[in-house]
Order: C-alpha cells, then sequence, then structure tokens
C-alpha cells in the first residue's frame, strides 16, 4: 500500500553511523550539531494538541502552562525524551490537524503552543537527533465545527469514536491517509470533526505502543512509596505529609496518609498529632482512628 496524499514521509538529512564514527575531530570541544526537523507549524486557533506523556491540550489551552504544573518543571515546550510515552506529536486548529510520528525515541521533541521559539502565533513541533526519522500526517478539520464543540471535549484513545476495527493488511504496510476497516468512527461522528483521536488511532496501528515497564515486586514498591512519604512529602515536623511534592503543597497530619504508614511498616506511625487532618489520598484509608483509639474523632469528622 503506497502513503495517501495526506501521508506523507520526512527524511531530513541524516549522518550515518559510519560517518559519526570515521569523521575527523578539529577540536575534543567541538560537537557535531544535533539536527532539526521536520519543523511543522499550525495556524489557526487550537482546538486540540498532544504529546504523549507530556502535555494534552484542549480548546485554548497554552502549553507548558502552570495549571496542572508548578514553575519550573511546567517548561515542557523541549522535554526529556525520557518523559515521552509513545513518539506522538499531534496539532488541531479550526483550519486543519498535523500529526507527526517517529520510531527513536531518544529523539528529542519540541512543542510550543503558542509557538515561542520563534516567535509565531502557530502552533510549532519539531525533532532533534543526530538521524531522524518520521513521518507527517495532515487531516481536514470542518471549518463550520466551534472550537467548543463537544467533539473536542474529552476526547482520548479509549473514547468510543476510536471504534474496534483494524485493518490488518494496514498494520503491516505503509498506510494511506484511512488504514481502517469497518466504521472508524461511531454514528454521527467523523474524523474531520474531531481529528486528534483518529491520528492517535493512526500512531498506535503504524507504531504500536511502547513496551510497558515491568512490574515492581512488593519490596520494590513499598520502599518507594516509603521513600517518598519519609521524604519530600514529609514535613518537618515528622507528623505532616503533603499530598503532592511540590514544595507549596501545605503539609497536614493526615489521617489517610498515617494509615498508609501503618500499612507500608506494619507499626503505628511514632508521632501522631493530637487532631487528624481528613484526606491526604485519592483513595481514602481512615483506619488510623480506629489504630489509636480515636473512633469518637473518625464519627466527627463527619464519617
Amino acid at each position: 500500500m503506497q502513503p495517501g496524499p495526506a501521508s506523507v514521509p520526512v527524511r531530513p538529512r541524516t549522518v550515518s553511523k559510519t560517518a559519526l564514527t570515521t569523521m575527523p575531530t578539529v577540536d575534543a570541544a567541538v560537537r557535531l550539531a544535533p539536527l532539526e526537523g521536520p519543523v511543522v507549524r499550525t495556524s489557526g486557533t487550537l482546538r486540540g494538541g498532544l504529546l504523549s506523556g507530556v502535555e494534552f491540550l484542549g480548546p485554548g489551552d497554552t502549553a507548558s502552562s502552570t495549571v496542572d504544573i508548578a514553575e519550573p518543571d511546567n517548561r515542557r515546550f523541549q522535554p526529556d525524551p525520557q518523559w515521552i510515552t509513545a513518539p506522538l506529536a499531534i496539532f488541531a486548529t479550526e483550519k486543519i490537524a498535523a500529526a507527526m510520528l517517529w520510531n527513536d525515541m531518544s529523539l528529542a521533541p519540541s512543542f510550543a503552543s503558542p509557538n515561542h521559539l520563534e516567535p509565531s502565533a502557530d502552533h510549532r513541533m519539531s525533532l532533534k537527533g543526530n538521524e531522524i526519522d518520521a513521518i507527517v500526517r495532515f487531516l481536514p478539520v470542518r471549518r463550520n465545527v466551534p472550537a467548543d464543540s463537544q467533539f473536542f471535549q474529552n476526547r482520548g484513545p479509549n473514547d468510543p469514536a476510536m471504534g474496534d476495527t483494524v485493518n490488518d493488511t494496514a498494520v503491516n504496510d505503509t498506510p494511506g491517509p484511512a488504514p481502517f476497516a469497518g466504521p472508524s468512527v461511531a454514528p454521527g461522528d467523523d474524523p474531520a470533526d474531531d481529528p486528534i483521536p483518529e491520528l492517535i488511532r493512526w500512531g498506535t496501528v503504524l507504531r504500536g505502543l511502547p513496551p510497558a515497564p515491568a512490574f515492581r515486586d512488593w519490596e520494590s514498591q513499598r520502599a518507594l512509596s516509603l521513600g517518598a512519604l519519609q521524604g519530600v512529602l514529609q514535613g518537618d515536623d515528622r507528623m505532616s505529609w503533603a499530598y503532592s511534592a511540590e514544595p507549596e503543597s501545605p503539609r497536614r497530619a493526615f489521617a489517610d496518609t498515617a494509615s498508609i504508614l501503618w500499612r507500608l511498616t506494619g507499626k503505628i506511625p511514632r508521632f501522631v498529632p493530637a487532631t487528624l487532618t481528613p484526606g491526604g489520598s485519592s483513595i481514602a484509608d481512615e483506619t488510623i482512628y480506629l489504630l489509636v483509639g480515636r473512633a469518637a474523632e473518625w464519627r466527627d469528622a463527619g464519617n
């Protein structure tokens, strides 16, 4: 199967491994500068964006914002390649959607919306490395669908509109612009309304998913959890903990956290304050109230 008109293989200038090893060195301090490419700029009002493992943007969102991550960790426009969970980047506007797919997970992507790297009002993504092999695909977008359409809200790879039928031939051959058999979208939906799920599925079919990391055994998981609860999450008084590791996250005597420490160690924390603060974990665990004989306090807290 040959690439369709909307699927454009992009292979910028490369330097072979042989060339890298035999290239004469003029000065030990001189290093071969990495290539950058392809550089894809998408114009228009942002409807959605994705850099797997790093960004998932909705209509009007700004990349590298502090909404979910505080400074300086919010600066994700040139993230560490180890943060990337799948080699896929997408921007969708009211004009067009563009996706970039690559193989080598050591390549360093850039992802800026708006594009402050030039600077420009568009949305920019690219790759950097000594050898780059990437595919760029474009999809049209219906111009009469408003940016706040339901099609651009809360959509992801598990959305029902993603469908569940894949053409086996498309997995083995180079995909065309529509490499999926059967109904690719739910009735009443269309990739032109929301191209992001279609592009996620296209990338997954073509490249697959990276191997999942090995499961930790119980002792490894226990050590990791204790290291956090007795380290960055713990307050200076050793009787309080934070919900997250960010410095501004308040340290309190959370009942959930005290209960978790008991489950991890088999011991009641040595320092249990006179008053416990309900909560502290996404999964409630209020066992500590009963362990220290303070069931009345647990009851009065509204349980």
